[in-house]
């Protein structure tokens, strides 16, 4: 998937509904998010679906969502045999 030609991929997005969460009581908050994937040169929308946990003040978030490569001008000899068409992008992050 020439990851040495174009080895970084990015996401920028924000929760949708934010205003739901209590950020100063911890919790387990479900969450929406919008936003835009960079992958392989190509930007594209994408919304996902995930949870927030606070704990002691500091929020971490878990989620994921799938993508079909070929949306990305990822193309090749074993897409659909070997590399699947659709992948799952997993997202973990936390603040500290």
């Amino acid at each position: 998937m020439e990851s040495s030609k174009i080895p970084k991929a990015e996401f920028k997005g924000y929760i949708t509904n934010a205003s739901t969460i209590d950020f100063a009581k911890d919790g387990k908050y479900p969450i929406a998010v919008d936003g835009t994937l960079t992958l392989h040169g190509v930007a594209q929308k994408v919304a996902a679906n995930g949870l927030m946990t606070i704990s002691g003040g500091k929020p971490k978030i878990t989620g994921s969502f799938k993508i079909k490569i070929k949306d990305y001008g990822i193309t090749g000899l074993y897409i659909g045999e070997k590399i699947a068409s659709e992948v799952e992008i997993t997202i973990n992050c936390a603040y500290d």
